[in-house]
């Protein structure tokens, strides 16, 4: 380049004396000459080369640029990397004499003869072979291939008459197979996955004859088995799954192929945490290097390092091993740093990691600072190197480089302390800026977010470089710090769900030896982590053994110091809890002597930052108040107890009768036995009656224990704000309890007002103006909801005014009818309430608000039932002029109002600054239907513009409720470890009734239905047109559906499969086209892969039907589904005419975006984790749910509308609306089976029922009696 710079100064001016362009240009500018006579730029010099090197390529000049940039990487390397790509392409692009089969051959040559390099067994790599195994040479041919995935060709590579985007990966005609080989060992692991992917569609198309329609439900990678290739791509994806951490695709590998050994099977143990089989197939398999891996997991360094005692060369697992236990003055260790010098090692970072972390501990411990610092820039060096030569696509690469340099930086932070320790000030100075530090990444912060194997060697290597200091010097603080440190990591390694608090023991055997060195809490606390890893392991008998002599001290201790109540606290809390484990006393007695005692303590504390330890005890108390009330509940509910009182009621009838014979009676002797008869029964009547009042004395008690405990846990702390569900829950449940009203009006004004509202919808329905019944009920409640409007009033005034209007369209209607008599609305009960709290809220403070409000509903219910000019021939699209008159046009720069379908967050503070409405304008789109729905354009005041949806004749209620549940999961999804690390979660969008009726929905931007991309708008293009030209259409498929409709169902099933041998899946292509990076492609189909998890799950435990691919949207950005019209819900779909086999919609083309494992993937895996998290949550939905249970308009059955406009058939007459109690119950009580995984009758775990589900889903036979309009094809 220097050269070239030098030739064109001198183009410009041959008197200039400079080597660099720049220079050059500053001199001429300050010579003043003209523009003429200035060189350029160097990035303009830089990039004319780049062009004038693209131009040449199409001319002879092709090959010489070619053979320069191959052969001169001495000279300009970064140079040749980067034009290769280009090079190649335009030699492609431009082939008039066979480039392509010779470059082809060229670089499939390449990548067969590095794996051969990798997989050969000979130990080295052979001469003149030695580019083909260089990480940065690979690197440069895999650009080559990525740079032309994007580029799409002019012609076909097919013989096509239409070229195909997934041309685009047909430039070479390489072996995916052996290009993934290659990306997996430079840890480009999403391109390995991605080249894999498009080697097992080559595999497909090679032996798709042997592939029978019967078969096409079977994941892709069980389709190819028979593939010679088969055995080498399922052992390349294991190692690739396994290298990502991903156990759903290890899991899926070992599920879904037919090629599973040992060795693998041992590895999806691994990554299951299932330590003792993981063992046993290690050991059949002779497997030295899985077992010690295994021994490392688990933390068992004392055995690796025995284990590998006599190993003649010193490995990682040694490495770690000795500075984990601290073999600092070892002499076999002495003797291999004699033998290898470390700073020469070359391709071995990870050992030279843990050897250079092991000589810095060493320097540490022998206090020998500059040796200490070279040891970390040699492991600084060797992170560098690894993170150079290798192609980071997925964070999970990253995190353990960042473990490491965290590692190495905390040393060094405790180096600063030994360098000052003659220096008193500067010491405390230095320890108390490490113990802060460290406290920053505590549990509770950043470290809790990350996977255990990530946090853990931070954690021990704080352990080992503390007992390094410490036992030379003796720092009080720093033996404080490491105790600390040591229960830490036990408390961490507790919480890890795969490893299940393994190494514990080790942390608190240690703990235990610095007690006696320590202040007495120190030795309290560890006695209280002891306890929690024996609860951990099930031994509830040894965890009170441990706290015994505890209780016993604090029993003993009268004035004990403020600071030590917590932990005093903590204890009585944690014996309380194992004693109600083990059942080993009244719960009572517990309840008073441990629970009770230690919310004494902690309520007069003089101390000010107990609440931490003050809301774990009201939660722990009120947990296991609500456990007590609920066992009690369905002890009064058990067949016994309702025999008991059917035998009451037959025993009065008997006291009746015998009362009758013993007034006829004048035998003296008869009457003495009929009275001693009596006496016995009525006593007998006495006993059982006075125990089932007790029982249910007890029952209020445990009920207003645990409701009492849950509203002060809420008082103190918003930690546990998913508990409002249940106090709501146990409140509406019992709301003729005077006590629980008296303490809801009492502790719930003390609870931020915030924490109620996502309970509007549920709130609301209770309101009542009948003031005779409940009456403190239903005043606690209307003040509960005046002060939510009042502070709240964006998210409650839409509630409360939508019930206020519920019936505003009939009169709208009737107002514009010509007729002059008309029905009278007659308005329910709780509207009526509605209005009354409406009328209340106009005297309030945000009267204004109110009153600007009601006149933005009711003008948007003018325009829902507005036609204006529409008529039958108006089509989706269609721009419609909106009427001037209409009151939604004259509202302009609104004062109070926010555009109703912008998500607002709730703000604790109760303060709202809001983007408010400044007008809408004047056109709006129609988007197809019957009832004519219109897209809006709103205007607000931070200038955004954005589209919603308004629809009228259509009762919106059901949706918004839907979407409530959804916005609920999320947060139990994110509430979960094993879900939020899974990033789990269901795409919602805004639903806001404004009456019963007609409202509002979000517009959902950059998506398109499914259907859409598949089948085209008309149903009989798109992606399946587009890349099976030849298959049936569509339109053909569902006639033949319709024409079987009516046949037998082994004739409908004979149908369907044929349909599906000319109907292929494509929907795997959306992925391709959409995102040509391995890197966004990956990341793409697992949001994908999670989002039809989430909505499936979901979708089965409310019944959700009518799923079709118009009803399902994909959003083009993130690859996630958005599900929309979610009226037909609670299984409706399976009283249709034709009804609803399946549990939610997992068609073949469902199936496909899923990638080579299918539905073994991750989707199972992600589909178990969260039906997991529905049903330990299961009273938090079901609480959502019963909403609709006590709304008086919400109909059970589906109207002949309905039905008709769902499948036109005729058999409608037998349906109706019904508002039906019964039916409501039936819907609570089977959401209530599917949470407690009742299926046919039996109980289920979430595994066993998630499997049924998905094989329901799937099976052929079921998606045959589908309603032809559903696609169940597509």
């Amino acid at each position: 380049m220097l050269c070239n710079e030098r030739f064109v100064m001198l183009l410009y001016d041959r008197t200039n004396p400079y080597m660099d362009v720049n220079e050059a240009r500053k001199k001429h500018f300050a010579k003043r000459n003209s523009v003429q006579r200035i060189p350029p730029t160097y990035d303009a010099l830089e990039q004319h080369m780049k062009r004038a090197s693209a131009l040449e390529l199409g001319n002879s000049y092709c090959t010489r640029l070619m053979y320069a940039c191959t052969t001169c990487p001495c000279k300009m390397p970064e140079f040749s990397a980067l034009v290769l790509p280009l090079v190649v392409h335009a030699a492609l692009r431009s082939d008039t004499i066979g480039r392509r089969d010779v470059l082809s051959c060229q670089f499939s040559s390449f990548f067969h003869h590095h794996v051969e390099s990798v997989t050969s067994n000979t130990g080295g790599v052979q001469k003149g072979k030695e580019m083909v195994t260089n990480k940065a040479a690979l690197q440069v041919m895999l650009n080559v291939v990525d740079f032309l995935r994007t580029q799409m060709p002019q012609k076909s590579f097919c013989g096509r008459e239409k070229i195909t985007p997934y041309e685009k990966n047909l430039w070479l005609k390489l072996n995916f197979l052996e290009v993934a080989q290659a990306a997996h060992y430079c840890g480009a692991h999403f391109s390995a996955l991605l080249f894999l992917h498009l080697h097992c569609e080559g595999m497909q198309s090679a032996i798709s004859e042997d592939i029978g329609v019967e078969r096409c439900q079977e994941p892709p990678l069980t389709q190819v088995s028979s593939h010679p290739d088969a055995p080498s791509l399922t052992t390349l994806l294991l190692q690739v799954y396994s290298s990502l951490g991903d156990r759903a695709g290890v899991e899926g590998c070992v599920s879904s192929s037919r090629f599973v050994g040992t060795e693998a099977r041992a590895l999806c143990c691994h990554h299951r945490g299932q330590w003792i089989q993981s063992f046993a197939l290690r050991d059949v398999a002779s497997d030295t290097f899985g077992m010690v891996d295994g021994l490392r997991s688990l933390g068992f360094f004392n055995t690796v390092n025995a284990f590998l005692s006599n190993s003649p060369k010193f490995s990682e697992a040694q490495w770690e091993a000795a500075w984990r236990l601290g073999k600092w003055n070892d002499s076999s260790f002495e003797d291999r740093l004699v033998e290898d010098d470390v700073s020469r090692w070359d391709n071995k970072d990870d050992e030279k990691f843990h050897c250079s972390l092991y000589l810095a501990l060493k320097s540490l411990h022998h206090q020998d600072l500059p040796s200490l610092h070279n040891h970390i820039l040699t492991a600084r060096r060797g992170i560098a190197n690894k993170l150079k030569l290798n192609r980071v696509e997925s964070s999970s690469f990253i995190y353990p480089f960042l473990s490491q340099l965290q590692m190495l930086s905390e040393v060094e932070a405790v180096s600063d302390c030994i360098s000052c320790l003659n220096k008193f000030e500067q010491l405390n100075t230095c320890i108390s800026r490490l113990t802060a530090s460290w406290g920053r990444l505590d549990m509770k912060s950043g470290v809790a977010a990350v996977e255990h194997h990530y946090w853990e060697p931070v954690v021990a290597a704080r352990v080992s470089m503390l007992q390094a200091v410490t036992t030379t010097c003796k720092i009080h603080q720093l033996k404080s710090l490491l105790h600390t440190t040591l229960l830490n990591k036990s408390e961490l390694s507790r919480e890890d769900g795969i490893k299940g608090g393994v190494g514990c023991e080790w942390a608190v055997a240690v703990a235990k030896l610095l007690d006696p060195s320590l202040p007495p809490p120190a030795a309290w606390l560890t006695k209280l982590e002891e306890a929690h890893v024996a609860r951990k392991r099930g031994d509830v008998q040894l965890a009170l053994r441990s706290l015994q002599p505890l209780i016993d001290q604090f029993q003993l201790q009268e004035n004990m110091e403020s600071r030590h109540e917590q932990v005093v606290c903590r204890g009585l809390t944690l014996y309380g809890g194992l004693l109600m484990d083990s059942r080993t006393r009244y719960p009572q007695s517990i309840i008073r002597d441990y629970f009770m005692r230690a919310v004494t303590m902690l309520e007069g504390s003089k101390e000010g930052d107990n609440t931490e330890v003050l809301e774990e005890t009201y939660y722990q108390l009120a947990s296991y108040g609500d456990q007590l009330y609920r066992q009690l509940h369905q002890h009064l509910e058990s067949d016994a107890i309702q025999a008991k009182r059917s035998n009451i009621a037959r025993s009065e009838e008997e006291v009746e009768r015998l009362e009758g014979l013993a007034r006829n009676c004048s035998d003296l002797t008869e009457r003495k036995e009929l009275a001693r008869k009596l006496t016995i029964l009525k006593k007998n009547i006495l006993i059982d009656c006075n125990m089932l009042k007790d029982l249910e004395r007890e029952k209020e008690d445990y009920l207003s224990l645990a409701l009492n405990n849950y509203l002060k846990c809420l008082i103190v702390s918003e930690k546990h704000h998913l508990h409002i569900y249940r106090v709501v829950a146990l409140w509406l449940q019992n709301l003729t309890l005077p006590r629980l009203n008296q303490m809801m009006d009492e502790l719930g004004k003390r609870i931020k007002s915030c924490q109620f509202v996502p309970l509007l919808y549920q709130l609301v329905a209770r309101l009542s103006c009948q003031r005779d019944q409940h009456t403190s009920f239903h005043k606690v409640l209307h003040n509960l909801l005046e002060r939510m409007s009042v502070e709240h009033p964006h998210q409650s005034l839409p509630v409360v005014v939508a019930l206020a209007h519920a019936h505003a369209d009939d009169r709208i209607i009737s107002a514009k009818s010509s007729r002059k008599h008309h029905n009278k609305v007659v308005e329910e009960d709780r509207v009526q309430a509605a209005k009354s709290l409406v009328a209340q809220l106009k005297k309030s403070a945000i009267r204004e608000h109110v009153q600007e409000f009601e006149k933005v509903s009711m003008a948007y219910l003018s325009l829902a039932n507005w036609c204006g000019t529409m008529d039958s021939k108006s089509h989706s699209g269609q721009q419609v002029k909106i009427d001037r008159a209409q009151p939604l046009l004259q509202l302009r720069d609104l004062c109070y109002t926010a555009a109703l379908t912008r998500p607002l967050q709730i703000q604790p503070s109760a303060h709202y600054d809001p983007p408010l409405i400044q007008g809408w304008d004047s056109t709006c789109s129609l988007v197809g239907g019957i009832n004519a729905p219109k897209r809006l354009t709103v205007k607000t005041s931070d200038g955004m513009k954005q589209f919603e949806l308004l629809k009228g004749r259509d009762d919106l209620r059901q949706d918004a409720v839907m979407e409530q549940v959804f916005g609920i999961v999320n947060q139990l999804l994110a509430q979960n470890n094993e879900t939020r690390e899974r990033g789990l979660s269901v795409r919602t969008y805004q639903v806001v009734p404004l009456s019963q009726k007609s409202g509002l929905i979000q517009w959902c931007n950059n998506t398109q239905a499914f259907g859409e991309y598949l089948i085209g708008n008309n149903k009989s293009k798109g992606a399946h047109k587009l890349y099976h030209p030849k298959d049936y259409s569509s339109d053909v498929c569902r006639q033949k559906m319709m024409a079987a409709k009516e046949m037998s169902l082994e004739k409908r099933y004979d149908v369907f499969q044929d349909i599906l041998e000319h109907f292929h899946p494509v929907f795997r292509h959306f992925f391709l086209e959409q995102y040509p990076s391995a890197h966004e492609w990956q990341r793409r189909q697992i949001a994908y892969t999670r989002s039809v998890a989430t909505t499936s799950m979901v979708g089965y435990i409310l019944g959700l039907g009518d799923r079709h691919v118009e009803n399902i949207l994909i959003d083009r950005s993130t690859a996630e589904l958005i599900h929309i019209d979610l009226g037909i819900a609670f299984e409706l779909g399976k009283v249709l005419p034709t009804p609803e086999t399946v549990p939610f919609r997992m068609t073949q083309d469902m199936v496909d975006g899923l990638g080579v494992l299918g539905v073994s993937g991750g989707l199972r895996g992600d589909c178990e984790a969260t039906l997991g998290v529905l049903r330990s949550c299961g009273e938090v939905l079901v609480t959502v749910v019963e909403v609709l249970r006590h709304d008086p308009l919400h109909t059970w059955t589906l109207s002949p509308q309905q039905v008709g406009r769902l499948q036109a058939t005729g058999d409608d007459d037998s349906m109706g609306p019904v508002a039906s109690a019964s039916m409501a119950e039936r819907v609570v009580l089977r959401v209530q089976q599917k949470l407690a995984g009742v299926e046919d009758g039996f109980p289920r775990t979430v595994s066993e029922q998630v499997a049924a589900l998905l094989q329901q889903a799937t099976d052929t036979a079921n998606l045959s009696r589908l309603f032809p309009g559903w696609r169940p094809y597509v």
